[in-house]
């Protein structure tokens, strides 16, 4: 990693790290099945379904037409002999990005400016947001970097973009949006402050060719404690998340954060507090800095992707979230006090051990990204000992890319739920 002592240098690196990563597709050629020729076609077949699921007619021929299409692939592709394109995330996740068709969605207008964009929030009126974009910006150019960042109480989103993110090598690399928080200031790590952020997320990477596991969360000051609050709530979103100008606030759990890389700039004697909670957990991403400001941010972020498969990690509910991590879902709970799930996966021995506490059951989202799919897994929750040989199914993966569940950056094609037995007391356990 570079210096922190010059802007120069940190925005060149950056702009030199984005060239790098970026593509026409979201993993290499070399580490999928099919070819770039291939997975257009599949991916225009899923783009039908998107069409007939919103004209609301059609749905079962379209899908039926995705698995016509991946039977001729099984058919004529020798990487598939023996295998099945279920088994590939890194293809499904390329099938996903290209079935967008970011290059039929190019803006007509607002690229190399600021502009303000509105959001549709139902019958809660409007979401608005302010969004630049590289005036060089194609979609075949990307994926592109994304960074939602969060103004100061008082400040506008469109002042806030144009005033503080002003490195001409970020600019021309990476695209960044800047949601207009809730009047009330307390309720911007609240459903109000929460719902702002993820629909500016959701619009923006509809329209634009983001980079899914490159998307970045801050703010300044108050902004900054807002994202790390959000952050905590959506781990498996995020590539980092910074507090510029700011500190963190007190009732972050710091275990959700284990693979979610944190940085402090010019926080106070909260942010010291936050760091050294994180290390008595374990937690090793937290990054402190006296002072920096954009310069700071840009170096920190070009070393940074998401982990969205992590072998190891927790969960801490909140009382309206968080509710899931990365491949796990817990359900929603009166009360979630004491409530914690331990997560460790043993890939040589194709086993995933649970330990939780104050909830009785779990749901495991999964891939070949995380265990070996073709033998038969073995889930050890609280001490009970499953053994299961899973299917991946592709209804479980279109129902889970219809509700959200899946990027092309994190893809699942099976699911279950399990039960936990409750050892408060010495209960059940076996295996």
């Amino acid at each position: 990693m570079l210096h922190l002592n010059s802007l120069r240098i940190a925005t060149v690196g950056f702009a030199l790290a984005v060239a790098a990563t970026a593509a026409p597709l979201v993993s290499s050629a070399a580490d999928r099945l099919l070819t770039d020729k291939d997975l257009k076609k599949v991916s225009g077949k899923v783009s039908d379904w998107y069409e007939a699921i919103a004209e609301g007619k059609g749905k079962m021929e379209a899908e039926a037409d995705i698995r016509e299409e991946l039977g001729k692939l099984n058919g004529k592709n020798r990487k598939l002999k023996g295998t099945t394109l279920l088994a590939s995330p890194e293809d499904l996740g390329a099938m996903i990005y290209l079935s967008n068709k970011f290059d039929r969605k190019q803006p007509k207008r607002g690229a190399g400016k600021v502009m303000e964009r509105t959001v549709d929030n139902g019958a809660r009126g409007t979401v608005e947001y302010a969004l630049w974009s590289p005036a060089k910006y194609k979609a075949k150019s990307g994926p592109y970097p994304l960074i939602i960042t969060l103004p100061e109480e008082g400040e506008n989103p469109k002042a806030h973009i144009s005033n503080r993110w002003v490195s001409g090598a970020l600019r021309e690399s990476t695209i960044i949006a800047s949601p207009k928080m809730p009047g009330d200031s307390g309720k911007w790590s609240e459903l109000e402050g929460l719902t702002a952020v993820m629909l500016t997320l959701r619009n923006v990477s509809e329209i634009y060719a983001i980079d899914f596991d490159r998307v970045f969360i801050g703010g300044r000051q108050l902004g900054g404690e807002a994202a790390l609050a959000i952050a905590n709530m959506f781990p498996s979103r995020f590539a980092g998340a910074f507090c510029w100008a700011g500190d963190a606030g007190d009732g972050i759990p710091v275990e959700n954060l284990k693979h979610l890389p944190v940085l402090i700039s010019g926080g106070g004697s909260k942010a010291t507090a936050f760091e050294e909670r994180a290390k008595e957990a374990g937690v090793e991403g937290v990054t402190l800095v006296a002072s920096g400001g954009e310069d700071a941010i840009i170096e920190w972020m070009s070393a940074l992707k998401r982990n969205s498969y992590p072998t190891s990690f927790s969960l801490i509910p909140g009382a309206t979230f968080p509710t899931n991590a990365y491949w796990l879902q817990v359900p929603r709970l009166p009360d979630v006090a004491g409530v914690r799930v331990d997560v460790e996966v043993n890939r040589e021995q194709n086993t995933i051990t649970l330990t939780g506490a104050g909830l009785t059951e779990v749901t495991l989202y999964l891939s070949d990204a995380i265990v070996d799919m073709s033998k038969p897994v073995v889930v050890i929750a609280n001490g009970k000992r499953y053994e299961d040989q899973f299917e991946r199914s592709f209804r479980v993966f279109l129902d889970m890319l219809y509700a959200g569940k899946v990027d092309p950056g994190r893809v699942f094609v099976a699911s279950k739920q399990y039960y936990l037995p409750d050892l408060s007391g010495g209960g059940e356990s076996d295996g």
